[in-house]
């Protein structure tokens, strides 16, 4: 091959290359979206200094806490896979973590943040940060803080997320049991 054919030919493939990752992750979350399973996390109060930068609001989960199998050779910083099983108030709970995909059930791929001396591991989900309209964010950021003041009911901010082999994509804030884009809509934030 010819120096600037073969120049051309890499130049080409660099172009396809450099596209084909973005797309295809955006294809992944797309298809997650739409076949996914569905599961509903709590999330838990922030530090309201730090609860929004931009255009998002930072979010924090309950039930993040799981206990290591013994001998399971995990630490800080690993890569896991969660088992999903809903709760009887439809919420999620998270398995041990493992290294490897189970066998059946859906399950997220997490971190592992740390792993206390009682062999408890606190994991990092792949999501938490929930993206609004720049006019949006500050109203849902002060309606999430709300939510989660003393004497809020339980379970009175959440999120839905879709689920498809260990893939998540955050799809909804709730607050109150509404979507928080439809309570910013009608002036509830």
């Amino acid at each position: 091959m010819k120096r600037p054919a073969f120049a051309f030919a890499l130049l080409a493939l660099a172009a396809v290359l450099q596209w084909a990752l973005p797309v295809s992750l955006a294809v992944q979350s797309e298809r997650t979206l739409r076949e996914g399973t569905r599961y509903y996390l709590r999330t838990a109060p922030v530090d309201p200094v730090d609860a929004f930068r931009g255009r998002y609001v930072a979010l924090s989960f309950e039930g993040l806490r799981v206990a290591v199998p013994a001998g399971a050779g995990l630490q800080a910083g690993d890569r896991v896979c969660v088992l999903l099983t809903t709760g009887p108030d439809r919420f999620v709970r998270f398995g041990a973590p493992q290294r490897e995909p189970p066998t059946q059930g859906d399950y997220l791929i997490a971190r592992i943040a740390w792993i206390d001396a009682a062999q408890v591991a606190t994991l990092r989900l792949p999501f938490d940060r929930y993206y609004l309209e720049e006019r949006a964010a500050p109203a849902a950021e002060r309606a999430y803080r709300d939510a989660h003041r003393a004497g809020a009911e339980r379970g009175d901010a959440y999120v839905s997320v879709r689920v498809r082999d260990g893939h998540a994509v955050l799809e909804e804030l709730f607050i109150g049991n509404v979507p928080v884009r439809r309570l910013l809509a009608a002036g509830g934030g």
